[in-house]
């Protein structure tokens, strides 16, 4: 896959990488609570929080 395809999610706490995701596709990424709604979780490798991640449209 071609870098130029792709973009960095970070977590909104430590700003390290998370993932990358295509350009093609908006995401949305925010620290996980009880009230956020998230299509995905994952756990930040670095800082150890939870971070909520949203495919938008």
């Amino acid at each position: 896959m071609d870098k130029e395809m792709l973009v960095q999610l970070k977590c909104p706490f430590c700003k390290r990488r998370i993932l990358d995701a295509s350009k093609s596709i908006k995401s949305s990424i925010q620290p996980a609570s009880q009230y956020s709604r998230s299509d995905y979780y994952a756990k930040c490798w670095n800082c150890g929080r939870i971070i909520g991640i949203s495919k938008i449209g």
